[in-house]
């Protein structure tokens, strides 16, 4: 990462995932990517300030990796199987997330590498497989290239994709809602019409 103290900057880092690992009694056997809590202001606040000299703004990024009610948080409740391993969702995006903040030429990671930060001792490795694969379809954030999983500041084509079908929506939305005044306003005036037939 550019800019990155390594000896101080991991100390810090360290430091702060440690105490909030142990105010939380966290049973996990070892530290990996996938217990830095990125909910918590002082870890997310380091590397919101590390990345800011890349470019873009990270934060809804960020936001959605790790925070409640984001799209990763709805991928692991959404599944007992995930919450049961310790939200695989948010784990696997912990990793992807801190393998997309480096200056490496390659950007991302592979499976297999997403596989070392998220499988702890005693893990099969379909469970956090398969939140890779919903995540995949659903993150705003999330980018697949060449099976190689990295986060960017920019927003990918799920977005896109599903701004333009609400876009679509509300347009047949609106034309509905139109021909629907005009089919009444139609009916209105027949009945008017039948009304002064019978009348005159």
């Amino acid at each position: 990462m550019p800019g990155f103290q390594r000896t101080r900057g991991v100390l810090r880092i360290m430091a702060t995932c440690i105490s909030r690992l142990y105010q939380e009694q966290d049973p996990s056997l070892l530290i990996m990517p996938a217990n830095l809590t990125l909910d918590d202001p002082s870890l997310a606040d380091e590397f919101t300030r590390l990345l800011a000299r890349s470019g873009g703004n990270w934060d809804p990024a960020i936001k959605e990796v790790d925070s409640h009610g984001s799209r990763t948080d709805q991928i692991d409740q959404s599944s007992q199987s995930f919450i049961e391993v310790g939200s695989a969702a948010r784990r696997v995006a912990r990793t992807v997330f801190f393998g997309s903040a480096t200056g490496r030429a390659v950007k991302g990671i592979s499976q297999q590498q997403i596989h070392l930060g998220v499988v702890e001792p005693g893990q099969g490795v379909a469970v956090y497989n398969d939140a890779l694969s919903r995540m995949t379809g659903n993150l705003h954030f999330l980018y697949n290239l060449d099976d190689r999983y990295y986060f960017h500041t920019q927003e990918n084509l799920n977005k896109v994709a599903r701004d333009r079908a609400e876009e679509y929506t509300e347009k047949i939305s609106t034309v509905r809602s139109s021909r629907d005044w005009k089919e009444q306003s139609d009916a209105i005036r027949a009945c008017k019409s039948a009304q002064h037939l019978q009348t005159s």
